[in-house]
């Protein structure tokens, strides 16, 4: 059984694909598989899906399945991986060679094997530019999807204890995380002791697409979890307002 598992999601990616094909190619670690669940359905993505896929050999596995929507593609994923640990990396997003080894070798140093890793990542625009970095803060979860899903390390079974993701649109990863919040409290959140970004996140993705629908599905699953709907209202306001001004400032880069 591998260590870790990598799960990529793919759909119509097109050359995107190949960025993340590179980077796990260039993992400086041995004891890991990758997954690759794929509900494309123009053929020159799934050509190059297949390129990819073959280029890895033995450490990738394919799925080539329709999905629903995303969350039913991750759980896919993690419903076939064998991994002692489940890392998600989607396509046209990287990973530092060196971030897989990292994690392992804190979750040996700490001897704490049910804590979930959180890593930040550096934010990318089409052309590779580097627009701003996603600072993972495990300690403000209780408000808003403050760390990359794609940059946390989780045990398997804590999926098998809280469940796989709810296909709530747009923020099923926030709500899978509130759940842990309320199963095993804050501090199984922790973050990488190397606190430099592990990686790339290629903006304009879906949940770039759909940040404002998720800002608002966030607002109803902090309500859902207890939190005071005016402090909710406040929250998403605040979330809101400071997104418009961030989108202004890079139109006029």
């Amino acid at each position: 059984m591998p260590r870790f598992s990598i799960i990529t999601i793919t759909k119509n990616s097109g050359m995107l694909f190949w960025n993340t094909c590179n980077s796990i190619s260039a993992i400086m670690f041995d004891d890991f598989e990758w997954l690759i669940v794929d509900g494309s359905t123009e053929q020159d993505s799934i050509c190059i899906v297949d390129s990819g896929f073959r280029s890895i050999g033995l450490k990738a596995r394919l799925y080539r399945q329709a999905d629903r929507n995303i969350a039913h593609a991750f759980n896919i994923g993690i419903s076939n991986s064998l991994g002692e640990y489940i890392l998600f990396l989607n396509s046209g997003d990287t990973y530092s060679p060196t971030f897989i080894s990292k994690c392992d070798h804190q979750l040996i140093s700490s001897n704490k094997s049910l804590a979930i890793i959180c890593a930040s990542t550096l934010c990318v625009a089409g052309n590779s530019s580097l627009a701003y970095t996603f600072t993972a803060k495990p300690s403000a979860l209780w408000r808003g999807m403050h760390t990359p899903h794609c940059w946390m390390c989780v045990p398997r079974q804590i999926y098998d204890r809280v469940g796989l993701y709810s296909e709530i649109p747009h923020a099923m990863d926030y709500e899978w995380c509130k759940r842990v919040l309320k199963t095993y409290g804050s501090n199984i959140f922790c973050l990488l002791d190397d606190r430099r970004p592990q990686g790339t996140y290629l903006l304009g993705g879906h949940s770039d697409r759909y940040y404002f629908d998720g800002l608002l599905a966030t607002k109803r699953i902090n309500v859902y979890y207890g939190m005071p709907i005016l402090v909710a209202y406040a929250i998403y306001l605040l979330y809101l307002s400071s997104a418009l001004i961030k989108r202004c400032h890079f139109k006029k880069l």
